[in-house]
């Protein structure tokens, strides 16, 4: 029975914490991981690889990952030592002493202050164990049912210490204790039934199972009530406690080999008794009965004789227990490990833990043990986060309860997925590159908090996402082939467009006060739908619109399913308005496995009483498959544009996909034009690249400012269990062909989306000339040799950028303006007589690195960005902020040190009808006009309702009208401030008869 958590509260965010320095240079070998970075709680890998391209240009690339533990190192003389969690026997017992903190052990567990802590920031913390008693809180009666007695430890090695039989009186038990190097867990395990309490004269029901530790010369901790519910849905009283930076959370209880089905949760107070300081931890009777009855049954006696009177009464708690003696004995290595023995546990933890985590969207993260998070966490769209087995990622609520932000979206998910998974981020070192079994447990745990989880894949975990009296909405998320999609301790969980595959038990819900909602989820597979222990009454589970194919059972426990316009696949039905699915109801298209298949009767047969977030949601989803090319060449004008329908009529049963119109894996372009149209998604996979230029290939894409056109990698979209699916192509590029002068790239209202750092978007290793507008980059890399390059408008969100024009050795003049390099890298090889153009730019936390000279006219610097080297007495260096709008996460304040900036007016460059600002007059946001144009990326001016400002009325937004971008009517063009105008046209008539003109 887990019953609290204690958590030590050093570090802060990652990127600000004091590191170690890095690998001595000379003993870096390309293509073996070093260590670059140490930090207390994290470690940057890095490695070093060489490529030679197809004219024999060597170049390097530096790839790595950030492994995540907490307590992973501790500090020694200044510098960071790694920390470990081995115990090490002692003349008096054991100690562990090679962690930011340390602990010791006492012989026997019958020894006053048997266990000392010694926290990170120097406190001690002295407990024992008392006991384990019954407590009626209407009478205040309580009853001591077991002590603890003598009984000498046995290490079993690396890191646990085991007091068998240390219990007496009326129940049997062992103490465990676990280092980590989070922290330190102490577990009573109970080894037999306890006896009823009716026979220690209570009453039947509403008793409480208390577990009492007392603290040595304990300060007085600062508390903050709480409750835990019952599953009679009643609360118990909890309390969190905080003792400087330690702090006890929530805890919980459950048998061995059930801890993620059965467990309870537990509350805790903090009393002080005739001076004495104990930490109270109990739980209902009620809700652990059936647990408790699978233990061996205890033996018969007069237990009633040892009723006690309730606190407060002067003989509660027993006497304190003698010191050991030096007869007591030493401490042993046990040979044999008897923790696998049938019992009930109860246990607390006390850990460290990191605050301020920001999980970037250009990283990929290796979890490789416990990492507890407190402050303002965020999870940015690609981050890609991998976990050893068990490891986890916990949020606990303090005095002040972690946030866990996700800044995610359509195309740009945070996965959570193996550390043998090597088809999405970078590979960890020692990774198998076959995930087998489960691994994170759980990947995410909520206790206490409300939360939202958008667009999140988990892949491979024991459990996705566990609750414990927590409240979460999860929508748009995935999880594959997890043994628990859900498991919640108490707490409700609102599943809003999801899928669930390959689990053996799809929702676990415990505990009182549990419940789910399930609207728009398809559940594929697995032994049951869902279980829930027990008979509470306040269980619930709603399922609409849902899909279930393939479920041996639905449930088990007394729980009734309740569910309206579901789907039914070889699954036992419920509910009403079902629908009976006759055969298979998906088809596969590429690595996504769950399209609905064409006819099928769950289209258009659902429901829109669903959350009206959703039903919006819904319409920019499709259940429709892509088109797949694999290996082809386009030698005639090809078109693509949004095939697969988006849901936009009656709802369709089940999970919806983002759409992808088209997935290409080695699509040739040759002699020919293939187009783009506007709001087509494309998906690129497999190990060839997805789309490459070669003679005469011309690729064209133009999407809309509310509706752009993107270019992702399909493992960001689909399920992806097919591993011929699971190769990191770059999405375009141009080949290595030395006649592709011919060859070209016209790109405008395009994003691209990519995973971590682990391949490119865009990758051009040949001169073709390359036109990027109004684009946004997130994550991965963009590589350009030999630049033919003019890349305007466009954003670059955490994204490795290179320009090399080494290649070839021809002399090419990009131009680079008014883009926004965010985060991420830039680096600039400039080795030719040319001249490179960079102006109007916004650089805000990104690593430049260059060699040679680049023309710099002005350009925005936020405090502390690295700067290009061709600095200009205008340039600006100023603190800035970032405000979502309409269009995007980059909008800037009306007092942004990037306003009216420039070295030239908007109108010359083509943003005339552009803004930075979300400030509306007359419902209509400011344009840039004729004004000295603004630093970094703009967005279409738009309306109170988002769309493109339309002054004349006449349904053609002023940007299209005015093509140029310059506030003029040029020929070709349409008076965007007439809607009578029809264009520009010349009119010849015949002279008259008398000559006049």
């Amino acid at each position: 029975m887990a019953i609290a958590c204690f958590w030590a509260s050093v570090g802060n965010v990652i990127q600000a914490q004091q590191v170690g320095p890095s690998t001595n240079a000379a003993s870096i070998i390309p293509g073996q991981y070093f260590v670059a970075e140490q930090g207390p709680h994290h470690r940057l890998w890095q490695f070093i690889s060489l490529s030679t391209n197809g004219f024999g240009g060597i170049s390097s690339q530096t790839n790595g990952y950030t492994e995540l533990e907490t307590g992973m190192a501790h500090l020694i003389g200044g510098s960071w030592i790694p920390s470990s969690d081995e115990i090490n026997l002692t003349a008096n017992g054991a100690a562990a002493t090679n962690a930011a903190h340390q602990a010791v052990f006492a012989s026997d567990a019958n020894t006053i202050g048997a266990i000392q802590l010694s926290t990170p920031d120097g406190k001690t913390l002295v407990s024992h164990v008392i006991g384990l008693s019954y407590a009626d809180p209407a009478t205040g009666s309580n009853a001591m049912i077991a002590q603890v007695t003598n009984s000498i430890g046995l290490l079993l090695l690396p890191n646990q210490v085991l007091y068998t039989n240390a219990l007496s009186g009326d129940c049997e038990g062992d103490l465990l204790y676990v280092f980590t190097k989070a922290g330190l867990e102490q577990d009573l395990i109970l080894r037999q039934q306890p006896p009823l309490p009716t026979e220690y004269g209570l009453s039947a029901r509403g008793i409480l199972l208390q577990l009492w530790t007392e603290f040595e010369n304990a300060p007085t901790p600062d508390q903050e009530p709480s409750a835990v519910p019952l599953d009679n849905g009643e609360v118990l009283p909890d309390t969190q406690l905080g003792f400087g930076v330690m702090r006890i959370g929530p805890g919980r209880a459950f048998l061995f080999g059930e801890e993620d089905s059965q467990s309870v949760n537990v509350s805790k107070q903090w009393v002080t008794i005739s001076n004495r300081n104990y930490l109270v931890e109990q739980i209902s009777v009620d809700d652990v009965q059936a647990q408790l009855s699978s233990l061996p049954p205890a033996g018969s006696g007069n237990h009633g004789a040892m009723l006690r009177p309730g606190p407060g009464h002067g003989s509660w708690p027993p006497t304190r227990q003698a010191r050991a003696t030096a007869s007591s004995g030493r401490m042993q290595i046990a040979k044999l490990d008897t923790r696998k023995k049938p019992g009930f546990m109860l246990d607390y933890s006390i850990l460290s833990n990191q605050t301020n985590v920001l999980f970037s969207s250009d990283t990929t993260y290796y979890v490789s043990g416990s990492v507890v998070l407190y402050g303002s966490n965020v999870f940015l769209g690609g981050t890609v986060i991998k976990y050893t087995n068990g490891a986890s990622i916990i949020l606990e609520p303090t005095f002040s309860n972690p946030t866990a932000t996700f800044l995610t979206g359509p195309y740009r998910p945070a996965v959570f997925t193996s550390k043998d998974d090597d088809s999405i981020g970078d590979v960890i070192s020692g990774s198998s590159g076959t995930p087998s079994g489960y691994y994170a447990n759980p990947a995410l745990t909520y206790a206490g908090l409300t939360a939202t989880v958008s667009n999140a894949f988990f892949k491979y975990c024991l459990s996705g996402v566990n609750l414990s009296g927590a409240i979460v909405d999860i929508r748009n998320a995935q999880f594959v082939n997890c043994k628990t999609a859900v498991l919640v301790a108490g707490g409700v969980v609102h599943l809003r467009n999801a899928l669930c595959s390959g689990a053996v038990t799809n929702l676990i819900l415990n505990t009182g006060a549990a419940s789910v909602t399930a609207e728009n989820v398809t559940f594929a597979g697995g032994n049951y739908l869902l279980t829930a222990p027990g008979t509470p009454a306040s269980y619930s589970a709603a399922l609409t619109n849902c899909l279930m194919a393939n479920i041996t059972n639905l449930s088990v426990g007394a729980l009734t399913l309740t569910g309206a316009f579901n789907g039914f696949y070889a699954t036992t039905n419920f509910g009403v308005s079902l629908i009976t699915l006759g055969t298979y109801p998906f088809q596969s298209a590429a690595a996504g496995n769950y399209y609905l298949a064409d006819q099928s009767v769950a289209r258009n047969a659902g429901t829109t009483a669903i959350d009206s977030g959703l039903l919006t949601n819904l319409q920019s989803l499709t259940t429709y498959p892509p088109i797949v090319y694999s290996n082809v060449i386009f030698a005639s004008d090809t078109t693509f544009w949004p095939q697969a329908s988006r849901d936009t009529d009656a709802v369709d049963l089940g999970f919806h996909y983002w759409p992808l119109d088209y997935v290409c894996e080695l699509v040739r372009v040759t002699n020919s034009t293939l187009q783009v149209m506007g709001g087509t998604a494309i998906g690129t996979g497999g190990a060839s690249q997805g789309i490459s230029l070669l003679w005469g290939g011309q690729f064209v894409s133009l999407g809309l400012p509310t509706n752009p056109n993107w270019v992702v990698r399909i493992n960001l979209v689909q399920d992806f269990p097919d591993m011929s699916w699971k190769g990191k192509a770059d999405s375009l590029i141009g080949d290595y062909v030395a006649d592709s002068f011919t060859s070209s790239a016209s790109i405008r209202f395009n994003n691209f989306s990519m995973p971590a750092q682990d391949t490119a978007a865009i990758n051009n290793y040949s001169p073709i000339a390359l036109s990027l507008t109004d684009c946004q980059f997130y994550g991965g890399k963009f590589s350009v040799f030999n630049p033919n390059l003019y890349l305007t408008n466009s954003l670059f969100d955490r994204v490795n950028a290179l320009l090399d024009d080494s290649t070839l050795g021809n002399n090419v003049s990009p131009i680079v303006r008014n883009c926004l390099f965010h985060g991420g890298t830039l680096t600039i090889n400039h080795w030719n007589g040319d001249t490179w153009i960079f102006s109007d730019n916004a650089f805000d936390q990104v690593t430049v690195s260059q060699s040679g000279d680049v023309q710099g006219k002005q350009n925005g610097y936020t405090t502390g960005t690295t700067r290009i080297t061709a600095t200009n007495a205008n340039d600006i260096v100023t603190n800035i902020t970032w405000y979502a709008g309409p269009l995007g996460l980059y909008y800037q304040a009306t007092n942004s040190g990037f306003i009216d900036k420039g070295s030239t007016n908007a109108n010359y460059v083509q943003l005339y009808q552009y803004t930075v600002t979300t400030n509306l007059v007359g419902g209509l946001e400011i344009k840039e006009g004729n004004t000295l144009v603004d630093f970094g990326f703009h967005y279409v001016a738009v309306d109170s309702n988002g769309n493109p400002i339309d002054t004349d009325g006449d349904g053609i937004p002023d940007y299209l009208e005015d093509a140029n971008g310059n506030g003029k009517v040029d020929s070709g063009e349409t008076d965007w401030q007439n809607a009578t105008d029809l264009g520009l046209k010349v009119i010849i008539t015949r002279p008259s008869a008398n000559g006049a003109q």
